[in-house]
C-alpha cells in the first residue's frame, strides 16, 4: 500500500485576455482588468492506493486555498448584460475521488475502470457584488458562502471493455455529473431551462475491430 501526500504552491498568472481583451456585443458587455493580481494557490493532496492483482483501488483526498481567485462577475442583466474580471478574496475547495481499476474480472475477459468525485468548492472571503436586476431593481448580494458556478459537487465515469478475441474489443462507458450553479449568486436553483447547469448522464459504446490493409 502506498500512502504519499503532496503539498504544492502555485501563483498563476492572469492571462492576456483578462487584462486587455474587453468585449461588446449588442447583449453584453465584458470588461477587461489590467490591475488583476496573480491568484496564490495551495494545493494539498492526501493519496492511499492498494495494489490487487491486475488492479488497484486508489483514494485521494484533496484541498484547495486560492487568495485573490480570478472570476469573472456579472453586475447587470436583463436585454445588455455586463460582467467584469476581478480579484476576490479566497476560494477553498475539499474533495475526495476513488479510483477501482480491475483487468480480467474474475479471470474473465472483461476489464473494468471506475472513478468517482465529491467536491465542495465555495467562495470563503469574497466581496459584496453591486447587482442590478432586468427590471432595474437593485439586487446587492454577498459572495461569501456561495459555491463556486460550474463545479458539480458529484461527477462519476465508469468504462467497462470485453476483449472477445485478442484483436476485437467491445466497450461500453458512462458519465454522470450532478447539477451545478450557472449564477454567482446561486439563486438559479431551475433545471431544464435555457442556461442552466442542469444532471446530464452519457452513455457511450464502442466496437473496435482492426481490419487489415492489403
Amino acid at each position: 500500500m502506498e500512502i504519499p501526500l503532496f503539498l504544492r504552491a502555485r501563483v498563476p498568472l492572469p492571462v492576456i485576455a483578462e487584462l486587455f481583451q474587453s468585449l461588446g456585443t449588442p447583449t453584453s458587455i465584458l470588461t477587461a482588468n489590467a490591475m488583476l493580481k496573480p491568484e496564490n494557490g495551495v494545493h494539498h493532496n492526501f493519496m492511499m492506493e492498494y495494489g490487487l492483482p491486475k488492479g488497484y483501488v486508489r483514494v485521494n483526498v484533496f484541498r484547495d486555498d486560492i487568495k485573490d481567485a480570478i472570476r469573472q462577475i456579472t453586475s447587470a442583466s436583463g436585454v445588455l448584460t455586463t460582467s467584469a474580471f476581478q480579484n476576490i478574496g479566497e476560494v477553498g475547495t475539499t474533495g475526495v475521488e476513488l479510483i477501482f481499476e480491475q483487468r480480467n474480472v474474475l479471470g474473465t475477459r472483461f476489464d473494468f475502470m471506475f472513478n468517482g468525485t465529491w467536491m465542495d468548492s465555495k467562495v470563503d472571503d469574497g466581496p459584496i457584488v453591486k447587482f442590478t436586476e432586468s427590471t432595474g431593481t437593485p439586487a446587492n448580494y454577498d459572495l461569501t458562502g456561495k459555491k463556486v458556478i460550474r463545479l458539480p459537487h458529484w461527477r462519476a465515469n465508469v468504462f467497462g471493455t470485453y476483449h472477445v478475441t485478442d484483436a476485437w474489443d467491445v466497450s461500453l462507458s458512462g458519465r454522470y455529473t450532478s447539477d451545478s450553479y450557472n449564477d454567482p449568486d446561486n439563486r438559479d436553483h431551475v433545471n431544464k431551462v435555457f442556461g442552466a447547469q442542469a444532471i446530464f448522464l452519457l452513455h457511450g459504446f464502442q466496437d473496435q475491430l482492426p481490419v487489415p490493409v492489403q
